[in-house]
């Protein structure tokens, strides 16, 4: 009988150690997912600076305006 039991008990803990290692799965999923978000928002943070830049450049290009004043 205690062969039985050992071998229960061998089963349960196989058991624990499967639901252990699916609950790590499941961590390792959701920080995966998280690195994804994170790599998304660095990849837009990237756009809007670029963007920025754009809007600095198209501010500090020579106008019209600009051409008259400068010729006089």
């Amino acid at each position: 009988m205690s062969e039985v039991n050992s071998n229960s008990s061998t089963a349960i803990e196989n058991l624990d150690i499967a639901h252990t290692w699916t609950e790590n799965l499941d961590i390792a999923h959701t920080w995966t997912e998280n690195l994804d978000i994170a790599h998304t928002w660095t990849e837009n943070l990237d756009i809007a600076h670029t963007w920025t830049e754009n809007l600095d450049i198209s501010q500090s290009s020579p106008t019209a305006e600009d051409d008259k004043l400068a010729v006089g």
